[in-house]
């Protein structure tokens, strides 16, 4: 902090001067209460320096991304590991303990991330609001709010009836917008984006050969093994496990690859299987020309607006 009392955000991106903003919105006319009391609680801010920010989590903090590294964490292992431990059984039944420990700190972390939104500041006029009443009122009435509820549903109370399901965290999965953020985070940060990129895009075709393999084989197990289609288990009831999820994942691999060497689907099933794998081809063709018509839209204004 310099000698100025020139109040700094965590990440070193000093808070513009109240003074020079103060006469540049005298200059423009801007009479807003709630813009006052900005006016205010950034003088207070000022005064307070760093000490002022302790509690609360500014959106390009340090030490706002430590913690969405954090709440990443538990978000992928609920995106990874719970269809894995459905699909696979045995898993779930030889380290039963350990996955409710697990599942216990992913959701308290979860809870935590309440807090954090309650206390994530935003900017407006170009001034940062601190006040606790404006933030909660904020985070209450946006998207985010919502998304967070259902994030932490307790379907889990379900399995007392029904039994170990661990796909009944499927709630947790909403949480995947608060990973997108990290992303973007991390990569407006690093040195290398491009690096970052390529990573992001690496794990997103792994989780997803990993859930087709999943998913092949609890179709495999609820029809009992029986078709020439589904996994054929082996003799080694040692191995099963682990054989069977390499063999699972390598189709999912040539699945989504559309390779082509898997066999014919022959019952209903597997057309169901078969038609919804083939359709997802749909989708980044048509998102790439969504963003291909919104380009060109944009780059029309452009036009406009530079030579009009």
């Amino acid at each position: 902090m310099e000698s100025n009392s020139r109040a700094y955000l965590e990440d070193d991106t000093p808070v513009r001067q109240i003074e020079n903003f103060e006469t540049d919105c005298e200059q423009n006319h801007i009479n807003d209460p709630f813009f006052t009391e900005l006016i205010g609680e950034q003088k207070r801010l000022e005064s307070a320096g760093y000490c002022g920010l302790s509690c609360l989590f500014l959106p390009h903090s340090k030490r706002f991304l430590l913690w969405l590294t954090i709440l990443s964490g538990s978000v992928l292992y609920n995106v990874w590991l719970p269809i894995a431990r459905q699909a696979f059984y045995d898993i779930q039944e030889q380290n039963f303990w350990m996955w409710i420990t697990l599942d216990i700190i992913a959701d308290l972390i979860y809870l935590l991330d309440f807090a954090v939104q309650f206390g994530t500041a935003y900017l407006e006029y170009g001034l940062v609001v601190i006040n606790r009443r404006k933030l909660a009122q904020q985070y209450v009435h946006s998207v985010s709010f919502r998304l967070d509820i259902i994030s932490v549903l307790p379907l889990d109370l379900i399995q007392l009836k029904v039994g170990i399901q661990p796909m009944l965290r499927f709630p947790r999965f909403v949480k995947l917008y608060r990973v997108q953020t990290w992303i973007n985070r991390v990569e407006n940060r690093a040195t290398r984006a491009t690096i970052w990129r390529v990573l992001i895009l690496l794990h997103v075709l792994l989780l997803g050969y990993h859930w087709a393999g999943c998913i092949f084989f609890i179709i495999s197990k609820q029809q009992k093994f029986s078709t020439d289609w589904g996994y054929k288990p082996t003799s080694n009831q040692s191995e099963f496990t682990r054989h069977a999820y390499l063999q699972s994942f390598y189709w999912g691999t040539l699945a989504l690859a559309n390779i082509g060497f898997t066999r014919d689907p022959s019952t209903d099933v597997e057309y169901i299987h078969l038609t919804a794998r083939v359709s997802k081809m749909t989708l980044p063709i048509s998102n790439q020309s969504f963003c291909q018509v919104n380009l060109k839209m944009n780059w029309r204004k452009v036009k406009i607006f530079a030579f009009k």
